[in-house]
């Protein structure tokens, strides 16, 4: 087995895994109404709905660079090529989007420690705001990021 079949093999598995594991505590924590309402599991299932698209994208590469191999078009490509396919700019966004959603559960807990009787009043539309939602400073820099603007 050589270094591409070794490489694929590991995007396919990691990106396996990482699916198993982070969609049973999206599901776990979307069914449970109790945990529904509480603004420390949605800012978890938001990580963990990145991490899972993340993990897909790993599952998608694999499978991509697979065909290439089976193909036999493995040959050194330039590096517009390789940034302009789809494959690439998926896992270059949901980089940057676990990047993000890591900055705002360190705010977060930022919040939580230094201003704790306002934190732990604050409802559940809270973590949705900060995750994205109506109104969210996140939301607007995180599409502009996404789109290329920034870097």
């Amino acid at each position: 087995m050589g270094m591409l079949e070794a490489e694929v093999i590991l995007y396919i598995v990691l990106g396996t895994i990482g699916l198993l594991v982070n969609i049973p505590v999206i599901i776990a924590i979307f069914w449970s109404a109790q945990l529904r309402l509480q603004k420390e599991f949605i800012i978890i299932a938001g990580l963990c709905i990145t991490d899972a698209i993340n993990a897909l994208g790993f599952v998608v590469t694999g499978a991509y660079r697979q065909a290439v191999i089976n193909e036999g078009k493995d040959h050194l490509v330039s590096r517009y090529f390789c940034l302009t396919s789809g494959t690439q700019g998926m896992n270059v966004a949901t980089d940057q989007a676990f990047a993000w959603i890591l900055l705002v559960i360190t705010l977060d807990r930022i919040y939580a420690v230094y201003n704790p009787i306002k934190y732990f009043k604050r409802t559940y539309q809270y973590a949705w705001t900060v995750l994205g939602g109506k109104n969210s400073h996140f939301r607007r820099f995180g599409c502009i990021c996404l789109f290329g603007f920034c870097s």
